[in-house]
């Protein structure tokens, strides 16, 4: 598997050939401080709000494991596991 971000999902495509960790971090802690609320959310450390996939497989190495949710082990949500 190459690790270069898949076109798997319309959300993910990638004209560009993003790696696929940067893909990731681009929609999580990017995203979150592009939108001003990078101090509470998009990256995992104490005090901050997160939604958590717990999936099988290292998601940088294959995002498409995220489109399956077999691949799912574990969801939390503002805490809680669901």
């Amino acid at each position: 598997m190459s690790n270069r971000l898949s076109v798997g999902a319309p959300y993910l495509h990638n004209p560009v050939a993003l790696p696929q960790i940067l893909a990731l971090t681009s929609l999580t802690k990017i995203g979150a401080e592009a939108c001003g609320i990078g101090d509470k959310v998009g990256t995992i450390e104490k005090g901050k709000l997160a939604d958590l996939l717990i999936v099988k497989e290292y998601p940088s190495s294959n995002v498409d494991i995220l489109l399956n949710k077999e691949n799912l082990e574990y969801i939390i949500k503002e805490g809680n596991l669901v």
